[in-house]
């Protein structure tokens, strides 16, 4: 799946015009790099956890998938 498969996935499922979807999706990775920058947790329902850890001299990010994303793996 490509970009504008998710775009067009998500678009028809929530019933919001298609250009918006693509403009959220593109801003997404730059909104969630600030919010971890400032070494905040970001809990998506659904999707999952985005957070930060300091190891010696650096900082790593993480991102733990919500129980209903894994289910789909299993």
């Amino acid at each position: 799946m490509v970009e504008s498969d998710l775009v067009k996935a998500l678009s028809e499922e929530v019933k919001i015009d298609y250009k918006q979807i693509e403009e959220l999706i593109q801003a997404l990775p730059d909104a969630i790099g600030n919010i971890l920058l400032e070494q905040q947790k970001i809990n998506i329902p659904g999707l999952g956890t985005f957070y930060t850890q300091e190891r010696k001299d650096e900082i790593k990010a993480y991102f733990r998938a919500s129980k209903k994303l894994n289910n789909y793996f299993k």
